[in-house]
Parts: structure tokens; sequence; C-alpha cells
């Protein structure tokens, strides 16, 4: 029996290993100096260079909606010409998928059955859309392969009789990964999809498809989906339209409140008895609104709204998140990021209590945890993290969540006396991350018949309470536990292996899960630990040490334990080094992994005693010469030869996506050597701005 080594690394996004330009970053060694500012701004350029056009500057709108039309048009065509069986050498070609089982990623879509509270449905922004059957113990992706992934929305018909019935929405607007410095290109969904047998099977609706699946732009961006518990009608938070309605079951969609470009953010909450609350952003391209931004509520099924908007309610408000009181359809809360920056450089965030039976309206941002130290404070990220979640049976018990998850047991009528009472998931004062839990909140999901259970899907994924009211104080934590049980959608950046085929360890980059260490050979899959934190970026496996980096070209150098699993890391880059990538390359020789190669800007470095110890190897790098990177530059693409004797690197410069010049290769020998030759090997007729 021939016998084959076969590793597969599959999850919900494997970002191209080819790096691209990077602007200069803070200087100093600590990552803990750079604001989250400084983060986002550098991950934006970066995948602006990553996925622009060469020709214009522009990553092209729907790009990833048309390479999944081109690529099934390819598939099509092919099997046309090769209707063929599989030869025996295909068949070996078996695909598994290699994990890690126990980690998640960035989940917006999250819900508990009604009636089932076995059975949850949850949906990863680049992931697709994934059901438990048994609590969370397991899960099973249900979107087609060929759908679009980006799913950021999900509801069910609660109704008698119709609760098999389920629909989801894609295309997340706020803060992709893949969003540029302009917020124009972002991860465009395909529409809203529909299941009619509780999530097993699902189709895009005819009518509700994106515009490059073949239907129009109000589909582009689904950010929110109800359905009315009374009638069934299907409402949709669009970006940059409003609010889309639905009376015959997705058969045809139309604008319900709001208008084509008038307001880039919108939410969307049904009561229990069929009474529809909105809110508009301020903000947004077309001035000319027939209906003005703020807060709505509607009493007969979307066909007429009624404006609610408090007095006091901010002019200026960006993102804005609605929730009514599942005990209360009269009880509404709002809480909307404005746009403004505070001193924390943070987030100007209010909450607003609304009770449209009395006429009663709060402003009760005073009580929120708007003060303090960079993980303590609730923070909205620009609006990327921020969600409200009223009680099934308490309409006082409200959640607000940013990069942490916060309770109130009276509205936040008064400001909670214990903040260790109040903070209960995100960041922790001690552990860095809540144990069982992720900063970055996006949604929680009540237990119907257990109101006290709930769900949560943020960053990291999903995780599960089994009581939010438990009491917590500075020494008492909630108990929260990571239902990661193969809920895969993570986001990679890198995936690294050993050369050895029957070694099988992998260390993969991801995006805010860190480098998740863990062994697995497609069918046993071990438990992960993540050796870097933030988010991971290149990684190498050598026979003396692992390597593991985060943004900005951080390296850490993992020693091995007996049975050869890196342990905690020390920083091992070069100190001196400027202008690094947002994910910076580096290269360790595979025939000497005493040999790294770092690139910074125009700069490169070489360490040839990366064995010193971990109070000298930062000192033993050296500016390599022999070679000049022109301005406008910066170094991005870098290896080494894995067969030549004689240090074989390459590298390759790029030029920024704003000043197009072509690209520039260098190839040099004896590469670990003072006199190391170097030539140019550029490609005479490559495009300007191409990598």
């Amino acid at each position: 029996m021939k016998m084959k080594y076969i590793f597969i690394i599959i999850s919900a996004v494997i970002l191209s290993a080819v790096l691209f330009w990077g602007t200069n970053q803070n200087e100093s060694d600590s990552i803990q100096n750079l604001t989250k500012s400084q983060i986002y701004k550098a991950n934006a350029e970066y995948f602006r260079q990553m996925f622009h056009d060469p020709e214009t500057g522009e990553i092209p709108e729907g790009i990833r909606q048309r390479e999944l039309l081109h690529a099934e048009l390819f598939d099509q065509e092919y099997d046309l010409k090769h209707n063929k069986s599989l030869s025996d050498d295909e068949k070996d070609m078996i695909w598994y998928e290699a994990g890690p089982n126990d980690v998640g990623g960035r989940t917006r879509a999250l819900a508990v059955h009604c009636e089932d509270s076995d059975l949850i449905i949850a949906g990863g922004v680049s992931g697709g859309i994934w059901k438990s059957s048994d609590r969370g113990a397991s899960w099973h992706l249900k979107s087609d392969i060929s759908h679009s992934h980006s799913v950021s929305a999900l509801a069910q018909d609660t109704r008698i009789g119709h609760t098999n019935v389920w629909y989801y929405g894609t295309g997340e607007f706020t803060k992709n990964s893949v969003t540029d410095l302009t917020f124009r290109e972002n991860y465009y969904g395909n529409g809203i999809y529909k299941s009619t047998n509780e999530g097993e099977t699902w189709r895009l609706l005819e009518n509700a498809k994106s515009k490059y699946a073949g239907g129009d732009d109000r589909f582009n961006f689904i950010s929110r989906l109800a359905v009315s518990p009374k009638t069934g009608t299907i409402f949709a938070a669009a970006n940059n339209y409003g609010i889309l309605r639905s009376d015959d079951e997705g058969e045809s969609f139309y604008v319900a409140l709001g208008g084509n470009d008038n307001y880039r953010y919108s939410d969307v909450s049904v009561a229990s008895d069929g009474t529809v609350y909105a809110v508009l952003s301020e903000y947004g391209t077309n001035h000319a609104r027939r209906v003005l931004p703020g807060v709505w509520k509607s009493t007969d099924d979307g066909n007429y709204f009624e404006n609610i908007t408090p007095n006091d309610f901010p002019s200026k408000h960006e993102r804005s998140v609605i929730a009514v009181a599942p005990s209360n359809p009269e009880v509404v809360y709002v809480l909307t990021y404005t746009g403004l920056v505070n001193d924390y450089n943070t987030n100007d965030i209010r909450l607003f209590y609304i009770n449209t039976g009395t006429g009663v309206s709060e402003d009760r941002t005073v009580n929120l945890p708007l003060v303090g130290g960079y993980t303590s404070i609730l923070n909205a990220q620009g609006g990327y993290n921020l969600l409200i979640s009223v009680k099934p049976d308490d309409e006082n018990f409200v959640l607000v969540g940013g990069t942490n998850l916060y309770r109130s047991f009276d509205g936040f009528q008064t400001k909670p006396s214990d903040m260790m009472e109040s903070w209960i998931a995100g960041y922790h004062p001690r552990y860095y991350k809540y144990p069982g839990q992720h900063p970055d909140l996006h949604i929680c999901a009540f237990v119907p018949d257990e109101p006290n259970k709930m769900w949560s899907g943020h960053d990291g994924g999903l995780s599960y309470c089994d009581d939010i009211t438990a009491a917590t104080n500075d020494s008492t934590d909630l108990k929260w536990t990571n239902m990661n049980n193969g809920y895969n959608v993570t986001q990679f950046y890198n995936v690294a292996m050993a050369d050895n085929p029957r070694d099988f360890r992998l260390i993969c980059g991801s995006q805010d899960n860190g480098s998740p260490y863990f062994i697995s050979n497609g069918q046993d899959i071990g438990e992960s630990r993540d050796i870097s934190g933030g988010d991971g970026a290149f990684a190498h496996i050598g026979e003396n040490y692992a390597f593991s980096s985060v943004y900005f070209g951080r390296v850490l150098r993992h020693p091995y334990d007996e049975d050869d699993n890196p342990k905690n890391g020390s920083l091992v880059s070069p100190a001196a080094a400027k202008g690094e990538l947002f994910f910076n390359p580096y290269v360790v020789d595979p025939l000497d992994d005493e040999i790294m190669y770092f690139p910074s800007g125009r700069q490169l470095w070489r360490n040839i005693e990366m064995h010193a110890p971990n109070n000298e190897v930062r000192d033993k790098w050296e500016q390599m010469s022999g070679f000049e990177i022109p301005p406008g530059y910066s170094i991005t693409a870098i290896n080494v030869s894995k067969n030549n004797p004689h240090n074989l690197l390459y590298f390759a410069a790029s030029s920024r996506w704003d000043n197009p010049m072509k690209p520039i290769i260098f190839r040099m020998e004896n590469a670990n050597n003072e006199l190391a030759d170097v030539i140019e090997v550029s490609i005479p007729d490559a495009p300007r701005g191409a990598h």
C-alpha cells in the first residue's frame, strides 16, 4: 500500500502569505505602546495593499463574489470537458480538516431555537453558517461551499408551525479585516438565505441577492434580521439603506424605512407583540433624506413608522444598536456610538432608555463604565463591536458590550457600585482575557425556556454561561465555557508546519486569536495553545526552536519542552529595526536554524546566532549591505532555498498602492556572509504596482 502524508489546512479564510507594504509604525519594542487606532490603521493599509488592483490602486468592488462566480463557471466547463471517473491517484488526494477544533473566530450571528434549546445556529463573518444539535458539544458547517461565508445576521420564524424556517444575512460592513482606509471596500455578502428544514440546507432568496450575485446593492450588507412573532414579516437592517421589509416570507423586499445612501448604519428589533423598533444613523452620503435619522416605531407591521427619537439624543451619531425588552414591548434601549473620540482614545458612547407606554425617555449614559483603564472601559472600537441585549424575563437586566461585556440589574438607572459585579466578559484585570471568554463582543442569545442561561458571540467564537445573574466580585468571576467544539470559523493569515512529513505540529497565525499551536494529522486533532497573543502572523517550526510573531514584526522564539512542544517565548526581533509591515515577513534558514533574516522597510537584517541566550540574542543582529532599495519601496517578501548549500536568499521590494512602481527582486548568494553576492533578478515586464 502506498503511504501518503498530506497536511491540509481548511479554515474560514486563509489569507495570502505574500506580504505587502506597511507604513512606519511605533518604533518601541513593546507592542503595548501601540494604540488600537494605530493598529487598525496599519491593518487597513496592509489589506488595501494586499487586495488592490495594480492598474487602479483600488480594491475591485465585490471581488470575492466575482471570484466565486468565475470559479463556478470554470468548474462547470471543466466537468463538461473532463467527464470521467477519478483515477487512483486522484482518489488518494483526500482532504481533511486539520483544525484547530477549540478556536473560533469573529461571530456576529447567533440564535438558540425557540422550542429546542439543544439546537443552536451560529455564523462567522467569513466562516459560514454552523449548526449544533447537542447544545454546542459539536458543530457542523451547513452553508454550501459555494455560498457566501460572510454571515452577519440570523433570525428564526418563531410562530407556531413555522419554527423550521430560518434566515441568515451576509456582508460585514463595519471594520472587516479587508476594509481599506477609505471604508469603500468591505466584505460584501451575497444577500439573504433561507432554510425550511431547521438550518440543514439553505438557498439564496432569488429577490434578495446582492449586487455581485446578480441582484441589487440593497443586499450587499445585511447587519440584522428580525422576524415578527405575530405575522412572520421579515425585517432586515441594510447598511446604506435602512430597514427592508418582506411580507411574503422572503419572496420580495422593499425599503420600509430609509433610502439609498442615506444611512450608513441601521438596526431593527421586533417586540413580542409585533411592534417594530428601528434606528437609523445620522451619517450617510446622500443628505436629501425623506426620513430623519434617529429612533422609529411601527405598530402596524412596518407599514408606517413613527419618530420616537428622544429630544436629547445626540445630533451626531454613527452606529446604534437597539433592543426591546421581551417581557415588556413598550421598553426599548438604544446604545449609540457617536463617532467622537474621548480623552482615553476610545469611543463616545451613549445609552438611552425609552418607554413608549409612558412617553418617558432617559439618557443613562452617565452610568456606563466610560472611565477607566484601556481594558476596563466600554470601548466600541469605532462601532466595530457594539451590542445591547435585554434578559427575556426582566426588562431591567441589560447587557451592553464593546471590547468587554457589562451587565446592570436596574437598566443602568444607577452606576454599579462594584465594577467586577458589572464587568463579566471580554478582557480581565488579572488574566488579560476573561476565562472562557474573548474580547470584542458582538451578540448575545438567551436560552428561551431558561433565561438565566446565555450564549455569547465574539471575536473568539462562542461562549456559554449557565447563570448570567450569578454573583461576582474581585475574587469571583462569572463562569463561562468555551464552546468552540469544532466551530471552525477562525481567520488564518499564515500556517507553519515542520518539514518532516511525520511531524504533525502546526502553528497558525490568526485574526485576534494569536498563534494557535496544536498537533494534527487531519484525523486526530489535539488541543491548541496560543503561543503569541494578539493578531498572530508568521511562524516557523525548526529543529531547535519554534518562532511566532505578531503585528509589526515582533518575533518570539520558543524553546521546546521534553515533548518537543513550544514553551513560552521571548522577543528576538531586531530592536533597531524600523518600518516593519503590519504582518512582517522573516525567514529561518531551513539548513541552519541558527540563521534568521528579517526585513524592515528598505533594510534587511541578519542574525547568525539565533541560539544565543535570551539576554544576548537581540544584540546579534546586523544590518546587511551590498544592495540598495530605492525610496518609495519596502521589502515585502523573502525566502531561503532549501536545497542550495550556498545560503541562497531571495527577497523582493514593492511600492505603495498610491505610488505604483515596478517590483524589484534580488538574489543573494552566501547570504550568511558579509561578502554576499547580490544581483537583481527583477521581472522586466512586471506591471507597476504589482507585488
